[in-house]
């Protein structure tokens, strides 16, 4: 709910950023594994290994999308040219790979992975081409991450209590400063995410997120701020109705004002039949997160037929 740090493997389709539900943000993710079931002193023990032969990367839309995630303004005497998306060639040497240890006992349920892919969404490096009509391009540019990270779930306080850590080594992030020559900058970044989830009643959930993000090498110009700190409030429930729940999720930074709120109200009109309509809105600058999105509210209605 809300926030999900540790599931580095998922690409995205991020055509409508993240407002749809999880389930369908997930893009198929084709991987050999291998597993091994275990006992360790009382517990039990899951190790887990995957390759990925040819990636599958985050589908951001096309230049100029409504909810495309690149938005620079070209200033007095500029033009800006964004070029499209281009992803790595399906070569071995693009594959990714991994391995996970999971460990239960007692209701503690711990895991520690590592991963290492190109990034699923790319950052957009800056040339200029000077003349009478200054051309700024942006290309779209993958490096390869290191991703070590940890996630901890327990029953405690009448609730779940859910954990996630993840240090990534190597993200590219657009650099804003005009004296770095290529618009980006490569960044180690430890992001974490600690919730507790309530179910009041049998009928209603209740989650609170709080999140951070630390650059460890934090340079000038990176728009994220050294230390980006967060919290996300969720609440939907069943209580007048067992088809019918409507739902708020409220995300927002505590850096700046930067922020999403969705309301919506799910009806399960038959076993295979969901209709939801709702409301998105956005607040907040042009380098925010959510904020660039400022203009781009909205109200919808969605039917889906499950088989």
């Amino acid at each position: 709910v809300g926030l999900f740090f540790a599931d580095v493997v998922s690409a995205r389709d991020l055509r409508q950023f993240v407002l749809p539900d999880f389930d369908m943000l997930r893009m198929p993710q084709w991987a050999i594994r291998a597993e091994r079931y275990g006992e360790w002193a009382g517990g039990d023990i899951h190790a887990e290994f995957i390759f990925i032969p040819f990636m599958t990367y985050d589908d951001i839309g096309v230049v100029g999308a409504e909810y495309f995630p690149f938005r620079p303004v070209a200033g007095p005497g500029q033009r800006i040219d964004i070029r499209e998306d281009r992803r790595p060639e399906n070569e071995l040497e693009q594959a990714g790979y991994g391995a996970r240890l999971n460990y239960l006992k007692n209701g503690w349920d711990a895991a520690t992975f590592f991963y290492t892919a190109a990034s699923l969404s790319p950052a957009f490096g800056r040339s200029v081409t000077p003349g009478p009509l200054t051309v700024i391009t942006f290309t779209p540019e993958r490096n390869r991450e290191y991703q070590l990270g940890a996630t901890l779930a327990k029953d405690a306080f009448g609730g779940i209590f859910k954990a996630e850590a993840v240090y990534t080594a190597n993200r590219l992030f657009e650099n804003i400063d005009l004296r770095d020559a290529d618009g980006l900058s490569t960044q180690n970044v430890l992001s974490w995410v600690a919730a507790m989830e309530f179910n009041i009643r049998g009928n209603t959930r209740l989650t609170v997120q709080g999140f951070q993000n630390i650059h460890t090498n934090h340079e000038v110009g990176v728009v994220p701020e050294e230390v980006e700190n967060g919290y996300t409030l969720l609440i939907a429930t069943r209580a007048l109705h067992p088809d019918i729940e409507p739902e708020i999720l409220y995300v927002s930074s505590l850096n700046r004002l930067d922020s999403m709120f969705q309301a919506k109200v799910n009806w399960d009109a038959s076993a295979n039949v969901r209709l939801v309509t709702g409301v998105d809105f956005f607040e907040g600058g042009p380098l925010g997160f959510f904020g660039r999105y400022d203009q781009t509210d909205r109200v919808y209605l969605e039917g889906r037929y499950s088989f």
